[in-house]
């Protein structure tokens, strides 16, 4: 099975050019906490199926995912 982070990085590159020039979008409760977890590799594949399809119909999310996994990149690196 591939690494959850390179999936994320993966399907966060499919999104690349339509991303630029928006503006950020953070979203509200149940769904930030979701793509959160998503980010962190920890979903179901149901449940990354179903918010991989979510992103998709909604692209302003891409931005707040994309942030998310660069937090994550950054904290993984300071790690002793």
């Amino acid at each position: 099975m591939p690494n959850p982070f390179e999936q994320i990085i993966q399907f966060l590159g499919h999104f690349e050019e339509e991303v630029q020039g928006r503006e950020a979008v953070r979203p509200e409760g149940e769904l930030r906490n979701r793509l959160d977890r998503f980010a962190r590799g920890d979903c179901s594949e149901s449940e990354r199926s179903e918010l991989c399809q979510l992103v998709m119909q909604r692209p302003e999310l891409v931005g707040y995912l994309a942030q998310s996994v660069k937090q994550l990149r950054g904290t993984a690196g300071s790690v002793s």
